[in-house]
This record gives C-alpha cells, sequence and structure tokens, in this order.
C-alpha cells in the first residue's frame, strides 16, 4: 500500500472446460469469495499499425457476507498476440498496485 508496484508472470487457464472465461478466483482459505473483475473493454497495443498485444484491467472484489465490496488493488495484464482474448497456458506479464487516491467522474449540471 505504500504506492510501489509488483510484476510478475501469470499463466491464465479457463474457468471451465467448454468456456472461454477465464480463472481469476483467489485461492486461499481467508479470502474465500474474492476475485479478479475485469473493468472495460481490452486496449491494443499498436505497433507499426498492427496490434502486437494486449492490455486488460482488472480491479479486486471481496466479499463480506453476502455483499461484494471493490478493493484499491488494481492488476494490468498484458499478453501478445493479435486477438484481445488471452491463450489458455501462455505466460502473460502483470502489474498490481494499490490505488491511493479515488478517481472521480466529473459530471457536467445542466
Amino acid at each position: 500500500m505504500d504506492g510501489v508496484s509488483k510484476h510478475f508472470f501469470y499463466r491464465p487457464s479457463n474457468a471451465y472446460i467448454k468456456g472461454s472465461r477465464k480463472r481469476r478466483m483467489i485461492q486461499s482459505e481467508c479470502l474465500e469469495g474474492t476475485t479478479w473483475h475485469k473493468t472495460g473493454r481490452s486496449l491494443g497495443i499498436k505497433v507499426n499499425g498492427r496490434y502486437a498485444g494486449w492490455k486488460k484491467v482488472l480491479v479486486l472484489h471481496t466479499r463480506y457476507g453476502d455483499t461484494r465490496y471493490n478493493t484499491n488493488w488494481v492488476m494490468h495484464q498484458y499478453h501478445l498476440g493479435e486477438q484481445p482474448e488471452e491463450k489458455t497456458g501462455v505466460l502473460d506479464a502483470c502489474k498490481i498496485f494499490y490505488k491511493t487516491e479515488k478517481r472521480t467522474k466529473s459530471r457536467t449540471v445542466r
């Protein structure tokens, strides 16, 4: 929570055999129900006019009882390829950090 980011590699796997949804649940007894949720759409990374990779932004959601809460933990997941969906079993680079300030949306009043 001191503003430092950590980098690591992650090997995605499918949550179901016949599905394309990725398994992003935290595997821990004390963090049961804690998962990474993708926010927004995948952002393309172009090199010489062609897509060389993609970036996904994920936010950690945790559960207290029946209620889910967003946390300030954010993960940027990067993978190579021309398609926005990552391939199962291929390493992705990830950056995780704690967002210290809340981003506010400006709204215009008419």
